[in-house]
Parts: C-alpha cells; sequence; structure tokens
C-alpha cells in the first residue's frame, strides 16, 4: 500500500481535523532522497517520518492490509475540546487503526505511533513554516513512549485519556495532587505502568507548551521550575484577569495568596461573570462602618483562615484547596467586611475627598490588584490602592 493510499484511507474515514491538516500533503508528497536529506535538516525530518510509516505499512501481513481497506466508519468519539487538540486527533487515529484491525493489534499501534509522531511534527515541517517556526528537536524518544503508553490504553481504558484532559495542567504544575485527582475520579488506583505513562505524559506536555505556548501577547508567562521534591513543574508568571486581595500580611504574602487562589480555583469552577475577583480571610466580622463597596465582584474567595506566612508554593495551594468557599453572587456587606479586615483596626483615613460612588479609604492599607498582563501593582499608601480600584473595576472587560 501506498503512502498516499494510506492517507487517503485515514482521510475519509475520519476527515481532515485542523490538527493534522498539515500531514496528509506530507503523505501525498514525493519521498526525498537520501542525498536531499543530507542537505537540508527539513527534509531530513520529513523522510524519516515518512519512511517510518512506510516501513509499519511494509509489516503488515496482507489480510491485514485488505482489512485496512475496507471502507467501515470509525466509531463516534469523545468530542474534541477544541478543533486544535493534537492529541484528540492523535487518538482518533489510533482508535480507527486498533478498530481496523483487531486481529494485529500491535502492528496497528504501531503504525498509529508512526502516524501520530507525524502529524505532531507537519506544524512545522509544510513548506509555509519552514522560515517560521524552529523544528524544535529533541526528546524525540521520549514522545515514542508517551505514545507507545498512552495507545496501550485504547480501546479498554480509553476512559482513562478523557480523565487525563481534564487533569493534565494540574499534573504538570502540581503532580502528586493531579495523580490523586486522576485517581479519584477513575475510583481506583493507579499502576506502576499507569504511573510511568502519566509521567510521560507530563513531561511531554510540559515540554510542548515551553516550546509553543510559553508566551502570551509576546510576554513569557509559562516556565519550569523544580519543586521541593526536585522534580520539574509548570510555573506561571502573573494571574488571568482582575484581583483585589484583602490581606493584614506584606504585600508579597498577599501577592502569592492570590495567585494560589487564581491557580487552584480557576481550575475548579471558573466565575461566568467578566468582574474583579475579591480574595478575602474569614472569621469574626470586621469593621462595618465603612461606605459600602460598589464595584463589578464577579466572584469572592472567602478563606477561612490566613496561611501560614512560611508556606511554601505546595502548601498554599493546599491550604487554598481545603479551606477556601466561592461565591458567585457577593453582597456589599461581604466587600466592605474584606476591605475593614486588610485596614488598621483603629486609624481610619479621610473620607472627605472621595466621591460618592469611591471605595473607603484607610491608612495603611495592604491589597494587591493583579490587572490585565498579570503584572502586580502593590501599595501601602493612604487610600491609593482603593482608588485604583475604584477606576479600574468600573471597566473589566475593557482590560480583559
Amino acid at each position: 500500500m501506498s503512502l498516499a493510499a494510506y492517507a487517503d484511507l485515514v482521510m475519509n474515514a475520519l476527515g481532515v481535523t485542523v490538527a493534522a491538516r498539515h500531514a496528509f500533503p506530507l503523505l501525498h508528497g514525493p519521498l526525498p532522497s537520501e542525498r536531499d536529506a543530507l542537505l537540508d535538516s527539513h527534509t531530513r525530518l520529513i523522510r524519516a517520518h515518512l519512511v517510518r510509516v512506510a516501513d509499519a505499512l511494509a509489516t503488515l501481513p496482507e489480510a491485514a492490509l485488505t482489512a485496512l481497506s475496507e471502507p467501515r466508519s470509525a466509531r463516534p468519539g469523545e468530542q474534541a475540546a477544541s478543533a486544535a487538540d493534537i492529541d484528540y486527533a492523535l487518538d482518533r487515529i489510533a482508535e480507527w487503526l486498533i478498530y481496523q484491525l483487531p486481529l494485529w493489534p500491535d502492528a496497528a499501534r504501531r503504525l498509529a505511533v508512526a502516524t501520530a509522531r507525524l502529524v505532531e511534527d507537519s506544524a512545522v515541517l509544510y513548506p509555509a513554516a519552514r522560515r517560521q517556526r524552529p523544528l524544535g528537536r529533541g526528546f524525540e524518544q521520549l514522545m515514542d513512549e508517551r505514545l507507545r503508553r498512552r495507545f496501550v490504553l485504547i480501546p479498554d481504558h480509553i476512559g482513562h485519556l478523557t480523565v487525563l484532559r481534564r487533569v493534565l495542567r494540574q499534573l504538570m504544575e502540581e503532580p502528586d495532587h493531579g495523580v490523586a485527582e486522576l485517581e479519584s475520579t477513575l475510583g481506583a488506583s493507579l499502576t506502576a505502568q499507569d504511573k510511568a505513562w502519566l509521567e510521560a505524559e507530563r513531561q511531554v506536555a510540559m515540554l510542548r507548551l515551553a516550546r509553543r505556548n510559553k508566551t502570551e501577547n509576546g510576554h513569557i508567562r509559562w516556565f519550569l521550575r523544580k519543586d521541593d521534591h526536585d522534580r520539574v513543574v509548570l510555573d506561571r508568571y502573573g494571574v488571568h484577569g482582575h484581583w483585589v486581595i484583602c490581606h493584614a500580611g506584606s504585600a508579597t504574602a498577599m501577592a502569592n495568596l492570590g495567585t494560589a487562589v487564581e491557580r487552584v480555583m480557576s481550575a475548579r469552577t471558573p466565575p461566568v461573570t467578566n468582574g474583579w475577583r475579591l480574595v478575602t480571610i474569614g472569621g469574626a466580622p470586621g469593621r462595618q462602618d465603612k461606605k459600602p463597596l460598589r464595584v463589578p465582584i464577579g466572584a469572592a474567595y472567602i478563606l477561612a483562615n490566613a496561611p501560614g506566612p512560611e508556606a511554601t508554593s505546595s502548601a498554599l495551594r493546599d491550604h487554598v484547596r481545603r479551606l477556601t468557599a466561592m461565591r458567585q453572587s457577593v453582597d456589599t456587606a461581604v466587600i466592605a467586611d474584606a476591605f475593614a479586615r486588610s485596614s488598621s483596626a483603629d486609624d481610619p483615613g479621610d473620607h472627605s475627598s472621595s466621591p460618592s460612588n469611591a471605595l473607603p479609604t484607610y491608612r495603611r492599607q495592604r491589597m494587591t490588584l493583579t490587572i490585565n498582563t498579570g503584572s502586580v501593582r502593590r501599595s501601602t499608601g493612604r487610600g491609593h490602592c482603593c482608588a485604583a480600584a475604584t477606576a479600574l473595576a468600573a471597566r473589566p472587560r475593557e482590560m480583559a
């Protein structure tokens, strides 16, 4: 079977997805010669992928090739998270091949891995991308291992892949919590092979993000670091959205607390509105003699108690995960109480110059505003944070 005929079979069965659209022209195109491959790195990589797919096809017996050519439509699968979800496209190719070749599952998975690796790299191999994107070589053995372990789960344990899509970000940022979340969702403990597969998935996902998607609006936002257990994990500069953190601690403590709340709670139940996000500490009622705060607060995150001043990043997120309640509907009493807690208990500011709809001001009030691209503004002066919050909260959609 030729590569072009194989490409037609896959396209007729699965259609052309956004993630795989550049792979099929490569399968239809000519196989580069060895001489051309020696002169150009892109050509060398194209040849390597096409030879690998051709070799996998060549190992199939005649009966398998006949079964592969039978016009059977693919079984309906899970809806993709987005049109560009590459893992969804790879899983559908593997599932179709295993479905077409039930008597040759190992050969089907070998062909699926070869095809999937071509699809993964096709985004930098098509002609228009030659001068726009780097090849990004390295870790090829890890990427092969990930696909081999992933496709073993198809079709008997394909539910693992569905759950993985939901917890992959947590797995990259907090490996232990991600594994626990996946086990809780599946209702069963993971085997050693399952954990080895998850580690390969985690590493490849971090590698992809660091290579392709680490920037937002031209600024580097995602980076890799080592955690307390000397493992490489994913982390982020700044946060999404507009935040007001009310806390009597230092500016650094408030920034760390706001970041932990955003990272943990956004993965649970994202707010349905675009208003400001308020973070405050619960407990005894605060001062209630201040004017109510009339700004569009989309959600309030209320911690049962404050975290320890020396809490690590992992401990801080665990504290937020256990002790934070979210409120989509926030009344003015909650907001006024939050500002009262973060103010000086016995030194109210001067309200005489504030407009009728301004926030109450306090001396030595401490809060952190995280705005637009995630930059953090810290103020400890007399009412400056409140004035900034009033001006910016009036138009959160413009800054989103």
